[in-house]
This record gives C-alpha cells, structure tokens and sequence, in this order.
C-alpha cells in the first residue's frame, strides 16, 4: 500500500477490490460449478445480503482503508501489531450482537493480546533505546609514541 503512494485509501481499496473479483468468480466457478454458484445465489435472503454488505463494506472496505491511511501515516511495526486484536473484536461483536457467551478462555486469550499489543505500543512509543556505552579497547598495535606523529 505504501509503495502505490495512493492519496485516497479508500478509491484505491475499490478498486483492488474490483481487480480481484474475476479471479475469484472464475475460481469459485472452477471449484464449486455452476449449478452450485447458481443455487447458492437464489437461496440468498436478506440475511445473507446484509452480511455480504457488512463484509464487503465495512470490514473490508472502511478496514482496510483506515488500515492504509494509518501505514502511509505511520510505521508497519507501529501499526502491524493492532492486527492482532481481530479476534477480540470478534468475539466482543458476537456477544454485542448475538447473544454468544464469552468463556473463561475467550476472555483470558482477549486478555492476552490486548496485554502483548499494549506492550507493544508501549516499547514502540518509547522508540529504540541507545546502545549501552561499550568499553573502549585499545589495539596495542595503534598506539603512537607521545610526540611522534602518525
């Protein structure tokens, strides 16, 4: 993303977007046939349409454009590790919106990669520490007598 120096995220997700879509009609074409892609395609009800648009919306969409905005803006070591909280969104979103438990585990594993991607935000805001003062060592073959030149 860095390296296409697009200026607007979002045009350049569209059309990334529209670049693969062949590819993968032909592939899905390839693999399933099409009696299956056609049978898939008249079962869908509004359901299925309103999680197609969240995902190629929003998730995909609105996600990878503020993703874009913040690498052309900031480092992908700073930015990379927020990655990791996709889960923990999922599995918040999941209880917010359908009523699914969070376990002891799922809670404990969110806990875990929210800790590991604060320290990481931490360490990377800090900036790389300065390298420990080293010991000088002399080369007894470079010294010089006092008054001689070089």
């Amino acid at each position: 993303m860095r390296k296409a120096k697009a200026t607007d995220m979002l045009n350049f997700m569209v059309w990334v977007s529209a670049v693969a879509t062949p590819p993968l009609i032909a592939l899905t074409l390839a693999v399933d046939g099409p009696a299956e892609v056609w049978h898939t395609l008249r079962g869908l009800d509004l359901t299925a349409v309103g999680a197609i648009a969240y995902i190629a919306y929003l998730s995909t969409l609105f996600g990878f454009g503020v993703w874009g905005r913040l690498i052309a803006r900031y480092d992908a070591g700073t930015v990379a590790p927020f990655a990791a909280l996709a889960p923990v969104f999922a599995i918040v979103s999941s209880a917010l919106l359908l009523g699914e438990h969070i376990h002891w585990y799922d809670a404990a594993g969110g806990a875990a990669i929210l800790g590991g991607v604060l320290l990481g935000a931490v360490q990377v805001r800090r900036g790389p520490q300065p390298p420990s003062p080293a010991v000088p060592t002399e080369d007894p073959g470079s010294r010089t007598a006092v008054g001689t030149a070089a």
